[in-house]
């Protein structure tokens, strides 16, 4: 009888191991590359629907703006109903001041981008490169915008009521929300949540500041 030697059994080959183990990697690297690849493609629609809802919010605003400068040249008589107030109807002002406070809530939305994630993938990078520079582009944009409508309303003779860090004036300011904070005065204004808007030349109120308020104490039920 013929004893088995166990140098005969089959060894392990060191070349089949390795060649296993870099088939492994390949596939997890193919693995991270389709799950980047799809992140990127979502990252990419998630950003341009974005910019498309902006686009169209800035697209309303200019035909705002149209529509406001052809009924003005329409109704020149109109317009030069109260001349303290730079030639401007009051029902021309209340559309001014509606027009800068959309402009300026989205320029208070766009300060800062969204935080995007770092991707090895050189797609996803070239990606979020753009979208940072088209969100950086269409915020300057809007600073823009909003210091022009400022500088208009300015022409139009009116200025901001002083709202934020006085006491409450009820003449000026219309309360919207209260706030119950024992180290500030009673009767402050702690936040402008609308700015009000007077007249310069007469100090007539034209929109008075939604504003809210401190409270030492809760009111008693």
């Amino acid at each position: 009888m013929i004893s088995e030697d166990p140098s005969d059994e089959e060894q392990d080959d060191p070349e089949s191991d390795a060649e296993d183990g870099s088939l492994a990697a390949l596939r997890e690297l193919r693995e991270e590359m389709t799950a980047a690849s799809a992140e990127s493609r979502r990252g990419s629609r998630r950003q341009m629907d974005a910019l498309k809802e902006f686009g169209a919010a800035l697209g309303a605003m200019g035909e705002m703006v149209r529509d406001l400068h052809g009924q003005a040249r329409q109704e020149p008589a109109a317009a030069a109903a109260a001349p303290s107030s730079g030639g401007l109807a009051d029902e021309w002002l209340h559309v001014l001041i509606d027009l800068h406070d959309r402009v300026a809530r989205g320029a208070d939305a766009m300060a800062a981008a969204p935080a995007g994630t770092d991707s090895f993938w050189p797609a996803a990078r070239a990606s979020l490169g753009a979208w940072k520079q088209a969100w950086s582009a269409q915020s300057e944009a809007t600073g823009m915008l909003r210091a022009h409508l400022q500088s208009l309303l300015r022409r139009a003779g009116l200025r901001p009521v002083p709202a934020l860090g006085q006491p409450f004036d009820p003449a000026l300011m219309t309360a919207v929300e209260v706030t119950h904070d024992a180290r500030l005065p009673d009767h402050q204004v702690t936040a402008e949540l609308l700015p009000g808007w007077i007249e310069s030349a007469t100090g007539r109120l034209i929109r008075p500041a939604q504003v809210r308020v401190s409270r030492r104490q809760p009111s008693a039920s």
